[in-house]
């Protein structure tokens, strides 16, 4: 082999990012001669699992064996040469303009020394600072009239001056701030570091001018989380669950112009759901554990260790895929064995930046069923909540979510997708075209027994809701009936107004339509009694 081996940059062309990790694809070219070869491969990131190290060859060369291993990097001389043309071009306009703002403004400075020496010229003349030495009366008064005309035009100037150079001094603050605005926000970091380097041994039969290789390996400081923009419409139109992606990526490679994927799977390697020993209780025992093959002893040690603690995941995701946007029509998403991908059909670049950034990656479209809410003994308001039915068929990630109502902001919400319930109920807001208030009326106490140990008191709730809305809603309406912990204590109950009824909790349900411009009133009572000696809040 060669003692000069080749060093070959390579061509990120595709990034598959999972929740914490990423699948790093690149893609090099070089020329090999008859024999043995020697290759570098340069600028892989730090944070590169030196296992995950794939290769696929073009199959008219072999590789002998690799290693990986890490090297210190030097700075470049001018990190400015990493930035686009464009950003370059930009940036040499503005420094440009800069030159000449601050030459103009030299200039203007230089002019106003000038003004001012030549105002304490006129202001020394013997006329002005010393008139007895002149013995002609004419001359004084020729010289005041050229001192006062002179000092006029001298301060006029210096006004104009003085203005100009503050704007000028704006101008070029200005200037500067912008250009150092895109240096910090474009200007990749340009510092020592230390890289893995790929070392390859290659065997060719014959010489190769152009020898293609594709690697690809796991880097960690990259992670995605999934988030929803959630869309809902009064009419008829169908609501919106947007599924974005929200990637951060510090792996110390800028990703330039990639084709991005996104995935829902964990690519844990080497973990096994394990094997579930006997559990006795009430006597000691030897902890015996078989190891896999290949465990080192110290592998087999914490596994002891954690004997007691077995957890065992499962998870999967799978769907028929569906997108509406713009954006997301050109994303395409499958499903794999453990989970799914989504893949963008526009290409981006991120760089290593810690900065986080939003991708969309599907957009699909349900019905919604709206409904209002009340319970005014809390509040006395109706909240808006989305029905959504059939919601697995939505195979919602758990997330953060932002909800729009009309394309207004409504709020934050968390989906959880573990709910069991047959409908999922999204809040979207209160609605203050609906007026609902809440009375009560209780009655004095009376004695309940002969001796007057006991009071009996009746409580009637009345509950008056009127729809303003010009449209009919649906309102479930929630109150309840006390509920007594105490033998001495007994509730009755007298009129719950067609209410459903929960004896357990005392809870109290109406299902109500109301028609535009619509009031109703819902009254129910109870009676309670109890100890003349017990203060008890009856509302």
């Amino acid at each position: 082999m060669g003692n000069n081996p080749q060093k070959i940059d390579s061509k990120i062309n595709e990034v598959k990012v999972y929740f914490n990790q990423a699948h790093v694809n690149k893609t090099t070219e070089f020329s090999l001669k008859q024999g043995n070869n020697e290759v570098i491969l340069v600028g892989n990131s730090r944070f590169l699992n030196p296992e995950s190290i794939q290769f696929l060859t073009s199959g008219d060369y072999m590789i002998m064996d690799f290693s990986p291993y890490m090297q210190y990097v030097e700075a470049n001389k001018n990190p400015e040469d990493a930035l686009p043309i464009s950003t370059q071009t930009k940036l040499k306009k503005m420094r440009d303009t800069l030159e000449d703002l601050e030459l103009k403004h030299f200039e203007t400075n230089t002019y106003i020394n000038i003004l001012n020496k030549e105002l304490a010229v006129v202001t020394n003349m013997k006329v002005i600072s010393n008139p007895q030495t002149i013995d002609s009366l004419p001359k004084i008064k020729s010289g005041l009239d050229y001192y006062r005309t002179r000092v006029k035009e001298i301060n006029s100037e210096l006004y104009k001056k003085n203005k100009e150079l503050t704007k000028l001094y704006k101008e070029v603050n200005d200037m500067k701030y912008k250009i150092n605005l895109i240096l910090q926000n474009e200007l990749p970091q340009n510092k020592q570091r230390n890289e893995y380097f790929i070392r390859l041994n290659l065997y060719a039969d014959k010489a190769i001018p152009k020898a293609r290789l594709e690697y690809k390996y796991l880097v960690n400081n990259v992670n995605w989380q999934p988030i929803y923009d959630l869309k809902f419409y009064e009419s008829t139109k169908p609501a919106e669950f947007v599924l974005k992606a929200n990637l951060t990526q510090n792996t110390e490679e800028d990703w330039n112009d990639v084709k991005l994927v996104f995935s829902t799977e964990t690519p844990y390697f080497g973990r096994n759901l394990g094997v579930l020993r006997p559990y006795y209780i009430g006597q000691e025992y030897q902890k015996v554990m078989s190891a896999s093959p290949g465990m080192a002893s110290k592998d087999m040690a914490r596994m002891e260790e954690s004997l007691d603690e077995i957890v065992a995941t499962v998870g999967g995701i799978s769907a028929d895929t569906y997108t509406n946007s713009a954006y997301t029509k050109m994303t395409s998403t499958n499903q794999t064995m453990l989970g799914k991908q989504f893949e963008v059909g526009m290409k981006h670049s991120i760089n290593s930046d810690g900065k986080s950034r939003t991708i969309p990656l599907e957009t699909k479209t349900t019905k919604a069923i709206y409904k209002h809410y009340a319970i005014p003994k809390i509040e006395k308001a109706a909240y808006v909540s989305a029905l959504i039915s059939d919601w697995e068929d939505l195979e919602l990630m758990d997330a953060k979510a932002k909800l729009y109502f009309e394309n207004n902001y409504s709020n934050d919400i968390y989906i959880s997708s573990s709910q069991t319930s047959d409908s999922l109920k999204l809040s979207i807001g209160q609605d203050r075209r609906v007026a609902i208030d809440r009375k009560v009326v209780r009655t004095k106490p009376e004695k309940a027994n002969l001796t007057g140990s006991m009071h009996e008191r009746e409580i009637e709730i009345e509950i008056e809701i009127r729809n303003n809305n010009s449209n009919e809603i649906e309102l479930v309406l929630e109150d309840q009936i006390p509920i007594s912990n105490k033998e001495n204590i007994k509730v009755t109950t007298k009129d719950i107004d067609n209410a459903t009824h929960d004896e357990k909790t005392g809870k109290l349900t109406w299902n109500l339509k109301l028609n535009p411009s619509e009031a109703k009133t819902i009254k129910f009572s109870y009676k309670v009694r109890y100890p003349k000696d017990e203060n008890l809040m009856l509302n």
